[in-house]
């Protein structure tokens, strides 16, 4: 039969629950801002019935208790999350680091490279009219050193920009390892509460955001095993299963995972390498460019009396590309004519006239031909990134919107819930302190 203080614990375990489902509002109220937090409900059940026997036998409730705090997280919205987040941080990325190099060459401009390249082939063209004149020498001499200094100072923006890329691949690889090496933890942790029946949705919340961010910086995947762990993928490659995660390494050229080569990434890292391969292929355009300059001025100048090569026959590359000794150190060393006369200009002027040469070695493209379609196709491509990363930034934001409609506070749904947790906590008040006034009246009769 139920003591007389049944109706206290029937009570004292409404003031319970009720206060728990209010510190649960109050969580929710609390992360109404926070960034991929699902919002938690307390599920109530009632407590097991006690028997006693009045005339026959009958049963009486004993209160009520927390089931569970549920979680409305929606792991599909999630997934779907995690791709968009990969495809959008690897556009916007690349995009980035495209603008940046299109920044370098800094075209079209004045003081641009292509301005460079025309102001030398004009010079020839105007010593080739005036070959007794030593000043034109003197303007084909500072033309010729303004665009070897336009080539190295190309070079050596590119060449920073790729150490900068390569540092950033760096950083990169060591976050994800880090987050790998906490979603492991964080799956542990999740099964071990799991187990004693407890409802770790803090946990979860945790792992999704460290989950969202390796595929923000790494492009992965996961799925979840249906009992509390997540198995993260690389593409098809697992990087983490459980409490074990893998290492992911990048020698400079290559990811790799545990030693195995990832044959693509997504997310930052994934820009990252897109833009390292773009690095690489603009420096071998424009090296390709400074030698082929190199070698046509110098095959048709060392033709000349004086033999001399105008530019440094030994430099390779945009980055070495500069006069020749001989050339900077006296512009008479320039010669004019293919015979030592006074007044041929037959030397220069095919040295003027080689703009115009389409050259094999150039695609068939003229020198400054081949060096602007270079510069819009960067430009096209920097555009066309910008694009993509515009469409995925959009699609991050419609799924974030579906998520937060499906799993986002509503602070007027949660205001409510608080009034009324509040009205029913402040009833089981009042009817636990009538409770207690009825039992102090039994025990005053009983004394």
């Amino acid at each position: 039969m139920p003591s007389q203080f049944h109706g206290i614990h029937t009570l004292s375990s409404a003031l319970r629950t009720f206060q728990r489902s209010l510190d649960v509002t109050g969580q929710n109220i609390a992360n109404v801002n926070t960034r991929g937090y699902a919002r938690q409900r307390v599920e109530l059940k009632s407590l097991p019935s006690i028997d006693f026997y009045s005339g026959q036998w009958r049963q009486l409730g004993s209160g009520v208790t927390i089931s569970a705090i549920s979680s409305a997280r929606d792991t599909i919205l999630d997934g779907q999350m995690g791709s968009a987040l990969s495809r959008s941080s690897k556009n916007a990325t690349l995009a980035d680091g495209l603008k940046q190099i299109d920044a370098i060459y800094g075209e079209p401009s004045d003081t641009g490279l292509s301005a460079g390249l025309g102001r030398l082939f004009d010079a020839w063209s105007n010593l080739a009219a005036n070959p007794a004149e030593p000043a034109w020498k003197r303007e084909v001499q500072a033309a010729g050193a303004q665009a070897a200094g336009q080539f190295n100072q190309l070079a050596e923006g590119l060449t920073v920009q790729s150490q900068i890329t390569a540092e950033e691949m760096k950083l990169g690889v060591a976050r994800l390892n880090q987050l790998a090496d906490e979603v492991a933890r964080l799956n542990g942790e999740i099964r071990q509460a799991q187990a004693v029946g407890g409802s770790p949705n803090e946990l979860i919340n945790s792992r999704q955001a460290a989950l969202e961010e390796m595929a923000s910086v790494g492009g992965v995947s996961w799925r979840s095993d249906g009992y509390g762990m997540v198995t993260v993928y690389s593409g098809p490659n697992v990087v983490l299963q459980g409490e074990s995660a893998q290492q992911f390494e990048f020698d400079g050229s290559q990811f790799s995972v545990a030693g195995r080569p990832l044959a693509s990434m997504g997310g930052e890292l994934g820009g990252l390498k897109d833009l390292s391969q773009w690095l690489d292929g603009q420096m071998g355009q424009l090296d390709r460019l400074a030698n082929e300059l190199r070698d046509r001025m110098n095959g048709l100048h060392a033709t000349g009396p004086q033999g001399n090569s105008f530019f440094d026959p030994n430099a390779d590359g945009a980055a070495g590309l500069r006069l020749s000794a001989e050339v900077a150190a006296d512009p008479a060393a320039i010669d004019a004519g293919t015979e030592d006369k006074t007044g041929d200009g037959s030397l220069a002027q095919a040295l003027a006239d080689l703009r115009e040469q389409n050259l094999a070695g150039l695609n068939g493209r003229t020198l400054e031909g081949y060096y602007r379609e270079a510069v819009i196709d960067l430009a096209a491509q920097a555009e066309s990134a910008q694009a993509q990363a515009d469409i995925a930034g959009a699609q991050t934001a419609q799924i974030e919107n579906r998520r937060s409609e499906t799993m986002g506070v509503n602070l007027d749904e949660e205001m409510a819930e608080m009034v009324k947790l509040q009205r029913t906590y402040q009833a089981a008040a009042r009817a636990l302190s009538t409770m207690d006034q009825i039992t102090e009246e039994l025990l005053g009769i009983v004394r």
